[in-house]
C-alpha cells in the first residue's frame, strides 16, 4: 500500500484535520488495514500569503526542507 506524506504545519489543526479526516473514511476493519501516513508538520514555514504580497519572507526554503524530510521517510 502506498503511503501518504503530508506536508503540513501551515495551520498545524489543519494538519490534523487533514489526517483525522483520511482516517475516518478510510475503510478499515483493523489497524493495519489503514493507509500509512508520514506528516511532517514544519510550524517553521514562513506566512505564505505575506511572502505572495511582497512583505514576507519566501517560504520556499522550509516547503523544500520538508519535501525532502518526507521523501527520505518514505524510502
Amino acid at each position: 500500500m502506498k503511503t501518504i506524506g503530508i506536508l503540513g504545519g501551515m495551520g498545524p489543526a489543519a494538519t490534523l484535520d487533514l489526517a483525522q479526516r483520511i482516517i475516518s473514511q478510510t475503510s478499515a476493519n483493523v489497524d493495519q488495514d489503514h493507509i500509512p501516513m508520514l506528516i511532517h508538520n514544519n510550524t517553521k514555514i514562513p506566512d505564505r500569503t505575506l511572502a505572495i504580497v511582497g512583505q514576507g519572507e519566501c517560504p520556499l526554503f522550509e516547503l523544500y526542507k520538508s519535501i525532502d524530510i518526507l521523501s527520505k521517510d518514505s524510502d
